[in-house]
């Protein structure tokens, strides 16, 4: 299944971040990071930091809320710390605010609340999955039609026989 498939991409992205921490020395460790934006004197920083926070208690799959947690905090940290990215990093951001009236209206389509945003569609998909089997309405080691929809490889084949029925 493509489920197990992304497992390798999984591990790259979190063998991206440790040699990016291991590179950028040990105050680049998440713990460190964490403090550092959640308390630094830059305001919009920490603004944006406890937002990230905020944002990831919605997602209910905690390998994922670990992923955005760590990802946007490194970002942030780098956009604080690093001279060689701050003046862009605020620069683009002063410029997008400027801009954000025109800006939410071409992301309108793709803002979502926390109950449709996909992480938490394929959690609920599961628990639903679970369900079933226990119920003996799906086999062990299959997939409910609702988690069915989160497994590219048997959508691609739904909608190949779709096609082949014309």
């Amino acid at each position: 299944m493509d489920i197990l498939k992304s497992e390798p991409n999984k591990r790259i992205i979190k063998w991206g971040l440790w040699l990016l921490r291991k590179k950028l020395g040990e105050q680049a460790n998440a713990k460190n990071i964490h403090d550092d934006i959640t308390n630094c004197g830059n305001m919009g920083i920490q603004y944006l930091a406890k937002l990230n926070l905020t944002t990831a208690e919605f997602v209910k799959c905690n390998h994922q809320k670990n992923i955005q947690l760590e990802l946007v905090e490194l970002f942030l940290w780098i956009a604080y710390k690093d001279t060689a990215w701050r003046d862009q990093f605020f620069y683009n951001l002063d410029v997008i605010l400027q801009h954000s009236v025109e800006i939410r209206a071409l992301i309108k389509p793709y803002v979502k609340t926390p109950d449709k945003w996909h992480v938490n569609v394929w959690e609920d998909s599961k628990d639903e999955t679970a369900e079933k089997i226990a119920n003996g309405e799906v086999l062990l080691g299959h997939v409910s039609m609702a988690e069915s929809v989160h497994v590219p490889e048997m959508q691609r084949k739904r909608l190949n026989d779709i096609a082949n029925k014309k």
